[in-house]
């Protein structure tokens, strides 16, 4: 915690620091507070990139809640939302003696056993793990995947820190608290556990490659589930460029056989397959993430952080698709109000009406001016500004698009991908129009109403028995009345303090004036402490007329 409030300082967030009151929990805070921040940090920079520059200090843990954080357009400012998809995931790779015990603990086998040859550097190093290079004995060229050592413990405490600091901040931050700080550490420890465990990731990859097993343009390495674990990963080594490498400019040079055209568009397509037609989706397509073969064939890679839709939430995005396809600003919104699991709000027109004109807006743009992914993050704005709680599946999905679109852009200028998603959308209304399909949702809607018919027999004997014996109870619960009934008992409260007081020191005058025994002075003895109580009690309700009078104007 120490070190967290040290780091957050040198940075030039010692107010959110003292506005925590960590200086009151954790010793040696308040000596950090009343040192100046580092020389070390540039000056010019704004408040969120110098949060950037503190996340990526703190270390992998903070990197990866801010990346997570950078699907929250919902929540977050734009400027935020733009430092977090930059912060950068890579660390200094953790030394070979290291790294070959953990491969043997792993294996429960000597390696050379198991790797005829293994490169000591590895081709890539993030937070979570490092890939190697290697030859199975049997000859195969493979990639190992192992996870760093030690790095659960150091998330584990890292999460730790994260949950206090979220505690902290609802209870003293008011302007965080509608946001349930606690609430996205749940969503946050859940997503980094899935990505420890590479069991999971071998998983998504056999999932994603049974997925487009028959598409062509897209290639899924082989993983050797004999030698996989929950911390080791080998699969098939694959030679390609990374996207990541290339730009509009170099793309001829690195990949002459190679149409970056064709490319973009080939992954755009396959993005909203995977949304809209599959349900499974890969949800952090960033240019790191993706190969480039010979032929014009994507290779994904690394399948820790998968997006993931159930039918019905499929059916509404297909549905927002349509709608936006044929600019039909009502079925867009019916969509978005549905995937919500809520019920239509009370300014529904007003936001159809919202919806229509930024759907409209959009599509009146020329086509290289169109960015399909900045209109979903829009539209989760707009939505969000109706108080409609937008669920965690539907803002993955505006990440992925996101970042396929910018992705597209960064080797082809010109790319949109307007024209993907017309296609998708014909290809959803035929898919919904299948014999087969209509076939499936008639027998499922059949057989439920065929269970309704069943229990109604039994449910109406059931209110019926209930009626007749008087114990049948409707009840009604009324939304928004609990700030009027709080309003109303501290009214009822002060008026009783009110009479009670004036009860109190009209008797005390009653008293002094009659001159009733016990006497000091000639005055009543319980006359003067009657009115010493009242006068104690009207200073405290003056001292709290005052407070709440100013937090009321705060």
């Amino acid at each position: 915690m120490r070190e967290f409030a040290r780091i957050m300082i040198k940075y030039g967030f010692s107010g959110s620091i003292r506005a925590l009151r960590l200086g009151k929990s954790v010793p040696g805070i308040r000596s950090l507070l009343s040192r100046r921040g580092s020389a070390e940090v540039p000056d010019g920079l704004s408040k969120w990139e110098l949060l950037r520059l503190a996340l990526e200090e703190l270390g992998p843990t903070f990197v990866k809640l801010g990346q997570l954080l950078s699907t929250r357009s919902d929540i977050l400012p734009e400027e935020l939302l733009t430092q977090f998809s930059r912060l950068q995931d890579s660390v200094q790779p953790v030394e070979w003696p290291r790294i070959r015990e953990a491969l043997h603990a792993e294996l429960g086998n000597e390696i050379t056993n198991v790797f005829a040859r293994i490169d000591e550097y590895p081709t890539g190093s993030a937070s979570i793990a490092q890939v190697h290079r290697g030859v199975l004995v049997t000859g195969e060229e493979v990639a190992v995947k192992i996870q760093r050592p030690g790095i659960p413990g150091t998330i584990e405490i890292d999460l730790d820190i994260m949950d206090q600091v979220a505690r902290l901040a609802e209870r003293h931050l008011p302007i965080v608290r509608h946001f349930h700080p606690s609430d996205l550490m749940k969503e946050f420890r859940k997503h980094i556990l899935q990505e420890l465990d590479f069991g999971r990731e071998r998983r998504n990859m056999e999932r994603f490659r049974a997925n487009h097993a028959k598409r062509y343009g897209i290639y899924v390495p082989e993983t050797y589930a004999e030698y996989c674990t929950h911390r080791l990963i080998v699969m098939e080594f694959v030679d390609g460029v990374k996207l990541s490498a290339l730009d509009s400019e170099g793309f001829h040079k690195k990949l002459p056989d190679c149409d970056p055209s064709v490319i973009a568009r080939r992954g755009a397509d396959l993005t909203l397959e995977q949304i809209l037609i599959h349900g499974f989706f890969h949800a952090d397509p960033h240019p790191g993430n993706i190969m480039i073969l010979p032929g014009n064939v994507l290779c994904f890679l690394d399948f820790g952080m998968m997006g993931e839709l159930r039918e019905t939430e499929r059916n509404q995005m297909a549905a927002a698709v349509l709608g936006i396809a044929q600019q039909d600003g009502r079925r867009v919104a019916d969509a978005l109000v549905r995937l919500s699991n809520q019920n239509r709000t009370v300014q529904y027109d007003t936001l159809v009406d919202e919806v229509q004109v930024l759907v409209q807006d959009y599509l009146d743009r020329p086509l290289k001016d169109l960015d399909i992914g900045e209109l979903f993050a829009d539209l989760v704005r707009l939505v969000t500004t109706h108080g409609i709680h937008v669920p965690a599946s539907l803002l993955m999905v505006v990440k992925a698009l996101l970042t396929t679109e910018g992705v597209g852009v960064r080797i082809y200028p010109e790319f949109t991908l307007q024209p993907a998603l017309r296609a998708v959308a014909r290809k959803l209304m035929i898919e919904q129009l299948r014999p087969n399909r209509m076939a499936k949702l008639g027998s499922a809607t059949m057989m439920e109403y065929l269970q309704l018919l069943r229990d109604l027999p039994g449910d109406t004997g059931d209110v019926l028995r209930q009626l007749r014996a008087g114990r049948l109870v409707i009840g009604f619960r009324m939304r928004g009345l609990e700030p009027l009934r709080r309003t109303l008992d501290n009214i009822s409260y002060r008026l009783i303090f009110g009479i009670v007081l004036a009860a109190l020191m009209i008797s005390s005058a009653l008293i002094i004036q009659a001159k009733i025994p016990p006497l000091w002075n000639g005055i009543p003895l319980i006359g003067v402490v009657g009115f010493v109580i009242a006068g104690v009690l009207s200073l405290s309700f003056l001292v709290s007329l005052i407070s709440h009078v100013f937090r009321r104007d705060r």
